[in-house]
């Protein structure tokens, strides 16, 4: 009720009547569908009766206790309206006491000093049933127990895609051990749940009984991350941590029956501080490992047979292309060619997608007649699934034998080749973490790998129709290789950040290949060249890499350890005054959804 104080002022012997309106707190009740459209102040706004909805489009500010009270009512709709504030200067801005399948929406405000939003039991009800919806661009805050569950609360649900934040003592959502029964809260991207001051030492979100964490957002104590941010202080509940969601602070279970499941996806690394008895699942496939929870993808060790099957094959071509010109130009003259090449792989659900990209050059030098020196330089960026990426920097040093013909036969030849090398690798991780501020750390990494490449080839050559003046050989010819490689890499062991320990591992593998080549000359300076490679590839040994996470010994066996493959080439030679050009482009296709797209272009001069 609304009144007028009036006050009798005597000052200097006059009496003066002052009367002054003060306004004391109205009770406004809605029995009935209401939008409030006036900002009110010092109101409590009362829900008399079931299944009434209220919609709030201006700003209203509360008594000391309750400025929006729909205690004990069933069926209520409260929805408070974008760039709209709901304050109240102490407790309880809603008090959703005892109500039964209450819902609250909000895309504006709702803040005071302490319980937010209350769903306690009244003397009357338990609260059951209770749906809050924190819209994108909402915000939910209070100094002690946002939003308070406890005496009983059953069977509630809060969605949020904006903020809920305590800002001094309590929890931003805080249901009691043993009190709340089957919560669930789903904190959806771009949702953000935090405790921002150092009033206590309490956890951003406690859990009861049966409830459900499900967090694709962030959820943050950003007063320590050593300090907890989500405690499941009772039995029987799940904490479920999806895509690129952000956890920081400790995850502790005091009850029994607890579970937490990972869903950051196939090869995404992850380490998460916990205490107490959780049972772990990742549901992408991951390993996850116990004694804290902590995952990590292998696809930089996983890869290393494919990529050195690439690595093998582009050196095959290289002293192909060499042969193929020194027979053209006739001379004993160095060669160099530069390459490039770009491989990408589909993830499946037990392979990770990747992307390599190469560069380099290949050098040529005569030794002796018979023997060839080759140095091979290349760089090569490795970017997998998993925010994780491999750069690399290395050499290949070795001898060729080009080509020898077989002895009394004149269009069979043989070829041969090895060579071994260093190269310099460089780690760089994303993962997420509870044990940080941001909730991720990178991780870097360095370590020295060793390869050998061995292989050989016989060939044949079979003339298609006679010679022709001016160009000294038939127009047309068709060469069939058939040759084999021998591999091996050995990778020395080495840390990320003491959190992964990679072992050192050997791995050997050999391919068998097919390879047809069509030659046409164009003239008698151009030739162009169609080829067809069919490769099967094979690993021997080493397919188990042995790693470990935060002490805790893992051991993987994965990845495509053996394929087949098909490849297509286009060359084109082009012989100039001192020398020839060369380029070719290539594409090749493998099991597993990999593709990879190459070529180069070499020179050779004359003096």
């Amino acid at each position: 009720m609304r009144s007028v104080k009036a006050f009798i002022l005597i000052l200097a012997g006059k009496v003066f009547l002052y009367q002054s309106p003060i306004v004391w707190a109205a009770d406004i009740t809605h029995n009935a569908d209401n939008t409030i459209s006036t900002a009110t102040t010092g109101d409590r706004h009362i829900v008399g009766q079931p299944n009434v909805t209220l919609t709030i489009n201006a700003n209203t500010s509360g008594i000391n206790n309750n400025g929006i009270k729909l205690e004990d009512r069933s069926g209520v709709n409260i929805i408070v309206g974008s760039g709209v504030t709901v304050s109240v200067i102490n407790n309880q801005a809603i008090d959703a006491t005892g109500t039964t399948n209450a819902t609250i929406t909000n895309s504006g405000t709702i803040i005071g000093n302490a319980k937010i939003i209350e769903l306690e039991n009244s003397a009357a009800n338990n609260t059951t049933g209770a749906i809050i919806n924190n819209n994108s661009g909402g915000i939910i805050s209070g100094n002690t127990n946002t939003i308070k569950l406890h005496d009983t609360t059953s069977n509630t649900t809060i969605h949020t895609s904006g903020e809920i934040t305590v800002t001094s003592t309590g929890q931003a959502i805080s249901p009691g051990a043993n009190t709340d029964e089957n919560t669930v809260i789903n904190n959806n991207s771009g949702g953000l749940i935090r405790k921002t001051s150092t009033g206590d030492d309490s956890e951003v979100i406690e859990l009861g009984n049966s409830g459900t964490l499900d967090n694709s957002g962030r959820i943050l104590n950003e007063v320590n991350p050593n300090n907890t941010a989500i405690n499941l202080a009772g039995n029987n509940n799940t904490i479920i941590l999806r895509n690129k969601g952000v956890l920081v602070g400790k995850i502790v279970s005091q009850g029994t029956g607890n579970k937490l499941q990972v869903a950051h996806g196939f090869g995404k690394a992850y380490f998460y501080e916990t205490d107490g008895a959780l049972a772990l699942e990742d549901l992408n496939g991951n390993v996850i490992v116990k004694g804290s929870a902590g995952s990590v993808g292998l696809g930089a060790q996983e890869t290393i047979d494919e990529l050195l099957g690439m690595r093998a094959k582009n050196l095959r071509a290289t002293i192909r292309r060499y042969v193929e010109n020194e027979k053209v130009t006739k001379a004993k003259s160095g060669w160099m060619e530069t390459f490039a090449h770009k491989s990408k792989r589909d993830g499946t659900a037990s392979l990770l997608e990747f992307t390599t990209r190469a560069w380099g050059a290949n050098a040529i030098q005569p030794i002796t007649r018979d023997i060839k020196l080759l140095l091979s330089l290349e760089i090569n960026n490795l970017s997998l699934q998993g925010d994780h990426d491999v750069n690399k920097k290395g050499f290949l040093i070795g001898i060729i034998f080009p080509e020898n013909a077989v002895p009394n036969g004149r269009k069979f030849t043989t070829r041969g080749f090895v060579l071994g090398g260093i190269g310099w690798n460089q780690s760089n991780r994303q993962i997420l973490t509870n044990t940080t501020s941001s909730g991720t750390l990178k991780l870097t990494s360095n370590y020295k790998s060793y390869e050998l490449i061995a292989g050989g080839n016989m060939g044949y050559k079979y003339d298609l129709g006679e010679n022709v003046p001016n160009f000294g050989s038939p127009i047309n010819s068709l060469h069939t290789e058939l040759g084999f490689t021998l591999s091996g890499s050995h990778i020395e062991d080495y840390n990320e950040d003491k959190l992964f320990f990679w072992e050192d591992r050997s791995l050997i593998q050999e391919s068998v290949y097919l390879r047809e080549q069509f030659s046409h000359k164009l003239d008698e300076k151009g030739v162009i060249k169609f080829g067809a490679d069919f490769e099967h590839r094979k690993v021997l040994s080493g397919k188990d890499q042995e790693y470990r996470i935060k002490g805790t010994r893992v051991n993987f066996s994965g990845g495509r350890n053996s394929e087949f493959s098909i490849s297509g080439s286009i060359g084109l030679n082009y012989k100039l005054p001192y020398g020839l050009l060369h380029a070719e482009f290539q594409r090749r296709i493998a099991e597993g959804r990999r593709e990879t797209l190459g070529g180069g272009i070499g020179f050779k001069l004359e003096f």
